[in-house]
């Protein structure tokens, strides 16, 4: 009896753990020098699936709009945005058409989306990023570049964050 309800429950998280899969879609939130930008590879068969039925021009003009709409903002003050990047219907259009490979025949149907600040923000404690609900899920990631300018033969040293907070 115990035996059976375990695997009925092992059977309910698995199925749950399905439901909530990954869609594929990525995003990289980059603070440099105060400058944020936003770097996405996002599942378009996803976005478009909750856009308006209709032709393919007028559901990438509503996912359009909808890539404008992200929100970020920098200690809880928002942040205006340029949208540097977006596909074009015929690039939209090449990658539904591109076969899966063999072996992810489920594979996510992936586009570049990019954005900037429109002003630099030199100091900030924290930065929230809010995408469309229509993208579904994405992994963020949280980035502060730091750069050198290197002589030859010379080094660069890195301080990481985890030695910034010791005493």
């Amino acid at each position: 009896m115990r035996a059976a309800l375990f695997v009925a429950l092992l059977g309910l998280l698995a199925t749950g753990a399905a439901a909530h899969e990954l869609s594929g879609s990525t995003a990289t939130v980059s603070l440099r020098d105060g400058l944020i930008t936003i770097d996405a590879n996002l599942d378009i068969v996803t976005w478009l699936s909750s856009q308006p039925e209709g032709d393919l021009t007028a559901m990438v003009a509503a996912a359009r709009a909808q890539a404008q709409a992200i929100v970020v903002q920098v200690d809880g003050v928002a942040v205006a945005l340029e949208l540097l990047h977006f596909p074009t219907t015929r690039q939209v259009h090449a990658v539904l058409q591109r076969p899966a490979p063999a072996d992810h025949r489920h594979a996510p149907k992936i586009v570049a989306v990019q954005w900037r600040a429109l002003k630099a923000v030199p100091t900030a404690k924290s930065v929230t990023v809010r995408f469309p609900l229509a993208l579904g899920p994405i992994l963020v990631a949280f980035v502060e570049p730091r750069s050198q300018i290197l002589g030859a033969g010379q080094a660069a040293r890195f301080p990481t964050r985890q030695a910034a907070r010791r005493p």
